[in-house]
Parts: structure tokens; C-alpha cells; sequence
């Protein structure tokens, strides 16, 4: 049987709530939704950590006035924690722009691996952890990954490298990653390079495991499909692209 709710107001259920969330570097809430006519957060039943994220299931009253259970994705680490996309975009000696893309197998959709949907191509992603907009990108081939995580671990031979000379970095968007279950946002960040020899880039293709594709701007726009580009946060990066370039 269902214990009896024992009814605070909402700075103390906040501040329970809040006090457990930031035992387990999560990022608090700042709001219970009490004042709202919505979904009311109660309390915390159970949290589930790994690394990266944090699932957390709460005790909510729902619009119809029912009790029930909520969950959210957290990322661990807090609000100094930011997921970065990072679309790059190079324009070689003729003036031809083109898009990098990461791709490696992807376990989670394993589901549709006879239509080959388990190697998309991507926009890298990274966690970073600090105001990004500090973040300077190193360019001497003697940096440590983590220097540059705003360009994701698989760029990392190409921007270290003499083929590229990076012009900008800009800071798209930051977008909820799912307003439906995550309280996490990712920043699109947009890094423009120009290069004199995009052949000998082509050639930094990374590994089998973790490899690095070139597609030329004009054929992403052409048919997104056919260079297999279906992944939530890369097409949100090329929407935000799009509109950065004033292309539509």
C-alpha cells in the first residue's frame, strides 16, 4: 500500500529535492511547477548514474490531479557540463565548400541494420566542461585532446594538422536536447576552415572504428539521404546551419 503523501510547501520540497540532485552533481531544479497548471513535481524516488547521464524518477501530480512517476535525463557533472555538436565546414582551393562528418557503428540502432542505418554519418559531439565560450582551439600538433574537445576527439588529426587553417568559431544555438524526458541542452558550435589541398585532407579519414567523412555541401543539400544523414542532432545542426548561411 501507498504511503500517504505528507504535504510541504514548495520551497521545501525544492530545497529536499535540490539537496539530493546536487549530492549526485546534478543540476538543480528551478522550479517545482506547483504554481503552474502542469505537471507538479513532488519528490525523488530513484536516481540511476552512470558516467555521463543520470535518470532520475520523480513523484509527480499530473494536470488531472492523479499521482504518478516522471522521469528526466541529467547530465552528471552539473550545469558546467555542456553537450557541443560541432558542425565543421571546410572551403578548399576552389571555393567549393564541404561538410565533415564523423561515422562509426552505432549499437542503438543495431534495429535497422539491414538498411545500413548502424553507420550514419554525424557532426561530432563532445562534453565540455567549462564556459565554452573560453574555449580557444588549439592548433599546434602537440595539444592534448581535451585542449580542443570543442572540435570532438575523431577531428582531432585534421585540426592539428597543417592542411586546415581554422577562420571562425561560432556558437550556432544551444538547443534542448529533448524536451520530452532531458533537462541536458547541446551547443551547436559552427567552425569554418579553409584548406589549399582538400585532397590530402580527404586522406585524414581517421580509423575503421571511428572514421571521418567529406561530403561537399551541395550534395548534403541536394538529397541528405543518400549521404546517409538522418541522426536528430545533426539534422538540427545542418537546420541551424542552413539558416547561419541564409540558404533556404
Amino acid at each position: 500500500m501507498q504511503k500517504p503523501l505528507i504535504k510541504k510547501t514548495e520551497t521545501q520540497s525544492l530545497q529536499e529535492m535540490n539537496q539530493i540532485l546536487i549530492s549526485h552533481s546534478l543540476s538543480p531544479l528551478a522550479r517545482t511547477g506547483v504554481d503552474r497548471d502542469g505537471w507538479n513535481i513532488l519528490s525523488i524516488s530513484r536516481i540511476d548514474l552512470n558516467a555521463w547521464y543520470a535518470i532520475v524518477e520523480f513523484l509527480i501530480k499530473k494536470p488531472d490531479g492523479n499521482i504518478g512517476q516522471f522521469f528526466m535525463k541529467f547530465s552528471v557533472g552539473g550545469k558546467g557540463k555542456r553537450n557541443c555538436c560541432v558542425i565543421a565546414l571546410i572551403t578548399d582551393e576552389h571555393n567549393e565548400k564541404h561538410l565533415v562528418f564523423s561515422r562509426q557503428h552505432r549499437p542503438s540502432l543495431l534495429t535497422h541494420e539491414e538498411s545500413g542505418r548502424a553507420w550514419p554519418n554525424e557532426f561530432p559531439r563532445e562534453f565540455a566542461i567549462t564556459n565554452l565560450s573560453t574555449i580557444s582551439i588549439a592548433k599546434s600538433a602537440g595539444c592534448e585532446p581535451q585542449e580542443i574537445s570543442i572540435l570532438g576527439r575523431e577531428l582531432t588529426p585534421l585540426m592539428t594538422s597543417d592542411l586546415v587553417t581554422i577562420e571562425s568559431r561560432t556558437l550556432l544555438s544551444d538547443v534542448p536536447d529533448d524536451t520530452g524526458m532531458s533537462t541536458t541542452f547541446v551547443d551547436y558550435w559552427l567552425v569554418q576552415m579553409k584548406t589549399n589541398n582538400i585532397n590530402a585532407v580527404r586522406e585524414k579519414n581517421g580509423t575503421r572504428r571511428m572514421q571521418i567523412r567529406y561530403i561537399p555541401l551541395k550534395d548534403v543539400m541536394r538529397n541528405r539521404k543518400k549521404c546517409d544523414i538522418d541522426g536528430a542532432h545533426t539534422l538540427t545542426g545542418l537546420l541551424l546551419l542552413y539558416e547561419h548561411l541564409n540558404l533556404f
